[in-house]
């Protein structure tokens, strides 16, 4: 017997959030991490001979850098607007389309997950027959 692929389509937003969140964090540091290199050389190069500031250290110039966003919101554009909207006031069921209660409890969407079967064994020459025949 075959087993099907557990699909998450359906299934919430639960792994597709994780992985988001991770690469968000991940990002972020990497940011900080390579920015904070820029920040410390710009810094060394130019203040001390402008305004006769003394030399930062790496760690200082991140926490310039961390202290700027929080001062001064740098960079941040938050969540589109209307995005929260969307998110918030609707469920995992809310669009209908695959994902439908009615679907669901009709066993619909277990249903795809033959469609690779069908699609090798004769979707391929249907498409095929259909285009064909709209003068393609």
């Amino acid at each position: 017997m075959k087993k099907e692929k557990r699909s998450y389509q359906c299934s919430g937003r639960g792994p597709w959030i994780a992985a988001r969140i991770g690469r968000g964090i991940v990002i972020g540091l990497a940011f900080v991490l390579v920015f904070g290199i820029f920040v410390r050389l710009l810094w060394n190069w130019l203040m001390p001979g402008i305004f006769s500031l003394r030399e930062i250290t790496y760690g200082q110039a991140v926490g310039m850098i961390i202290l700027a966003r929080i001062l001064l919101g740098l960079g941040g554009r938050g969540m589109r607007p209307g995005f929260a909207g969307r998110w918030h006031t609707h469920g995992p069921w809310a669009w209908g389309g695959p994902c439908s209660k009615e679907d669901a409890a009709n066993g619909e969407i277990a249903d795809w997950g033959r469609y690779d079967e069908w699609w090798n064994a004769e979707g391929r020459e249907a498409f095929k027959k259909y285009i064909g025949g709209h003068g393609k």
